[in-house]
């Protein structure tokens, strides 16, 4: 049975059903010290802070665990606290740290923030983990033998490096094994980034268990011998490429996201001075959702705010003093609201700050604002099947009378849910004028079903957008920089910077080829495109394997430029051009689908390539007048809200028991 669960009419209340932080809307409740509302009073009345919120804010523990349920106010506490740092105890901004979970959040974190400290909050360092550790190794790059301008690989780049990684192996070892498919790829690199976020180089991978031997028996988690056994295969092939996939980055001068935080911790490790620097600097550093931390991040946060490392001398002062100035550290977390276990995320960390942290205090806000009663029931029904880590509650502070209410309703299959769906959105906005396409959501579990409900709900009327999986921004994707080159290819086949873009994302063509062949064109007079050409034509374009993939661009690249000259007009030849391209990722589908939307705004190549620029630069709107319901996982759903959200697709198994 697929079963919908429908939240309507106040904002944010299906977020704390799932256990989510979001953003924070808090009516004024209690009393609060003066120097505390008078902070708050530059915002909205109803974002005054209770009295617990207040004596978090104003906290002076060395070390301090915000404890709460989704809605409760911990992210909002975290960003008044950092206000209060500013304006009441004049700490300078360049000495607090605040990190956050997303880039979202971050933003949210540094508008607000920005909003009430005015040009106080101006030099504080605010980002991601990410963020942040991309700033400091780019300042230290030459310690760790980094180019200065060092790249981090898109999810495209790494699979091509990782299906490269492959080939040489299989070559090595005398070959005989098939190609990596994508989906392949993509499940080892899951294992290798999974082993970055447990803190592990290539060399500190332990070997794989050995599989029950017992053909067709499960373990304790109910997976059968043979599963294991591929699992363990998984295993063994994914330690071989882990090492020749690092190489592969550090040829091309490129770090993975998952490399910046294992980077920067060896950075600490490997030169005191430059951690020393850093935590006399910081003195304030604060954390957001500590409960979606990896083991990285975690040893990240233990090094800058100087907790002893097992097996390595204590060479910095302990916690609480650097460079003789007090130090301190202030995180939110709720192990309740955990979701990134499968991306290396350890919800123990919270625990673990706890017991490392000396004194650390914990303060428990248990007032929800956003939830109704009947949202809060049903959130914490559910939670009490999974245990949480540390004892929390969390009362309702608006009445149960006339609140919302969960809706579930049952369907035959996806097609009827989505029918469902779309008729429910159209007599919403009937009955609420008010609402927008905007203030709809649909929320499923995998990038896989929203894949296949989109063309549904779009056939159903529904105007549809979709938000990237890994949250980065759509023109910055492998497959938009491809598409973009190869209309600047169509327009001109001496454009050398487009070819080498079209021929490395199209064609697979390895960078040593490419190099060789820039040498001839540029020694022969000849553009890039036409030198590649000529080798395709005498069989010595680059490996051996990718001169079928290169001969097949050729032909599209004809059939394009046939296309332009028939002036069928940007939208129809990119059509053309993006039914052309190789299956895209995950991230790529959902850029590629914003980039047609905006072709066919702006009609011209020249527009559309002004219009990106302009995105790039900060200095544009990103797609902010479009009016659309959106499509989108519920891991990238966290910290956001919308008056209505769907929740399809949630089937227990495929039996009808």
């Amino acid at each position: 049975l697929n079963w919908s669960v429908v939240r309507s009419m106040m904002t944010g209340c299906l977020c704390a059903l799932l256990g989510w932080a979001g953003l924070l809307r808090l009516a004024p409740t209690g009393p609060a010290p003066r120097a505390i509302a008078r902070l708050a009073s530059r915002e909205p009345a109803r974002a005054v802070p209770n009295s617990v919120q207040a004596e978090a804010i104003r906290s002076r523990e060395r070390a301090v665990l915000v404890l709460a349920s989704a809605g409760t106010g911990k992210t909002r506490v975290l960003r008044t606290r950092m206000a209060w740092l500013l304006l009441k105890q004049s700490v300078p901004s360049s000495s607090i740290l605040a990190v956050t979970f997303s880039q979202h959040a971050a933003q949210q974190l540094q508008a607000r923030v920005t909003a009430v400290a005015g040009p106080a909050a101006e030099g504080a360092w605010l980002g991601t983990f990410h963020s942040i550790c991309w700033r400091m190794l780019r300042e230290h790059h030459h310690h760790l033998a980094l180019p200065p301008d060092f790249r981090v690989a898109a999810e495209a780049d790494q699979l091509r490096l990782l299906t490269e990684a492959h080939a040489e192996l299989v070559e090595a070892r005398g070959g005989g094994s098939p190609a990596l498919t994508r989906k392949r790829a993509a499940e080892l690199l899951q294992r290798i980034l999974h082993w970055k976020e447990r803190s592990l180089d290539p060399l500190a991978v332990p070997p794989a268990h050995t599989p029950r031997p017992a053909a067709g028996s499960a373990d304790a988690g109910g997976k059968p011998a043979a599963a294991e056994r591929g699992d363990l295969a998984a295993d063994s092939l994914a330690r071989s490429l882990y090492p020749l996939y690092q190489s592969a980055l550090a040829l091309r001068g490129m770090l993975d996201f998952s490399d910046l935080t294992l980077r920067a911790v060896q950075l600490f490790d490997e030169q005191p001075q430059v951690l020393a620097a850093y935590r006399s600097r910081f003195q304030h550093v604060l954390v957001d959702e500590l409960q979606d931390t990896s083991r990285v991040q975690y040893e990240w946060l233990r090094r800058i705010t100087g907790q002893p490392v097992p097996g390595r001398p204590q060479q910095q002062p302990p916690f609480g003093r650097s460079g003789g100035a007090e130090q301190a550290v202030f995180v939110a977390a709720d192990d309740d609201q955990s979701v990134y276990g499968w991306r290396g995320a350890d919800r123990t960390n919270v625990l673990r700050f706890l017991s490392e942290f000396d004194g650390a205090r914990v303060i428990r806000l248990t007032t929800s604002y956003r939830c109704s009663p009947h949202a809060l029931g049903a959130a914490q029904a559910l939670l009490s099947r999974s245990p949480s880590l540390l004892a929390k509650k969390c009362e309702p502070h608006t009445p149960a009378a006339d609140a919302p209410r969960v809706v579930l309703r049952c369907f035959w299959d996806a097609r009827d849910e989505a029918q469902w769906i779309a008729r429910h959105v159209a007599a919403q906005r009937k009955s609420h004028p008010a609402y927008r396409y905007s203030d709809f959501a649909v929320l499923v579990r995998s990038q896989e079903l929203a894949a296949a409900l989109a063309p549904m709900l779009r056939a159903r009327g529904l105007p549809i957008s979709t938000s990237l999986p890994s949250g980065l921004p759509w023109w910055g994707v492998p497959e938009v920089a491809t598409s973009l080159a190869a209309l600047r290819l169509v327009r001109s086949s001496t454009d050398d910077e487009a070819a080498r873009a079209v021929l490395a994302g199209w064609a697979a063509l390895p960078a040593e080829a490419l190099d060789a062949a820039e040498v001839e064109a540029a020694r022969s007079g000849r553009g890039l495109m036409l030198t590649v050409s000529m080798q395709a034509a005498e069989r010595r374009v680059g490996a051996a394997r990718s001169a079928p993939a290169v001969t097949r661009l050729l032909q599209r690249v004809a059939w394009w430029q046939q296309l332009a000259s028939s002036e069928v007009g940007l939208q129809r030849l990119l059509d053309q051009i993006v039914d052309d391209y190789p299956p895209p990722t995950q991230d790529g589908a959902a850029a590629i689908s914003k980039l047609l939307r905006l072709a066919e705004r702006c009609g011209s190549l020249a527009a559309l390539l002004s219009h990106l620029r302009s995105l790039q630069s900060g200095a544009g709107e990103e797609e902010g007048e479009e009016d659309t319901v959106q499509l989108l996982t519920m891991h990238r759903a966290k910290g956001l809200e919308w008056e209505v959200v769907y929740l399809p697709g949630w089937e227990a198994g495929r039996d009808r028991k």
